[in-house]
């Protein structure tokens, strides 16, 4: 196989990683959200934070693997890359941590409360 043939091939191979790890990335904020609920504008900020980091990877790895060339089968590589993760492995993975992490936030919350509401009782009692 040419040289030329074989880098492109492992660039592809590393695009396709990173849309892996973009969608691993977004799905810890999905399960995030799942843990913790939270109105619009926050789901909006997070969204625009992640999207802002997504183009700073894309760029930084063209820019590592290609002299900064964007070049569109990268950009497919990168979704197809989340796309078979999307389809495969996402599912369950926010489905059963979503559930892991469930309980133990939800205890830690009673217990906040908790205490945040003898700390009320006693500065009332003063």
């Amino acid at each position: 196989m040419g040289e030329l043939v074989t880098w492109e091939l492992q660039y592809m191979a590393v695009v396709i990683t990173t849309g892996i790890f973009l969608a691993v990335c977004y799905d810890a904020i999905r399960i995030f959200r799942r843990i913790i609920p939270h109105g619009v504008f926050w789901i909006s900020v997070e969204d625009i934070l992640f999207w802002m980091a997504v183009s700073l990877v894309t760029f930084v790895v063209c820019f590592v693997e290609d002299a900064g060339n964007i070049r569109w089968f990268a950009v497919f590589g990168e979704i197809l890359g989340a796309y078979m993760y999307h389809l495969t492995v996402s599912p369950f993975l926010v489905k059963y941590i979503s559930l892991l992490l469930f309980f133990p936030v939800k205890l830690l919350k009673k217990a906040l409360k908790k205490i945040k509401k003898s700390f009320k009782i006693s500065r009332n009692s003063e």
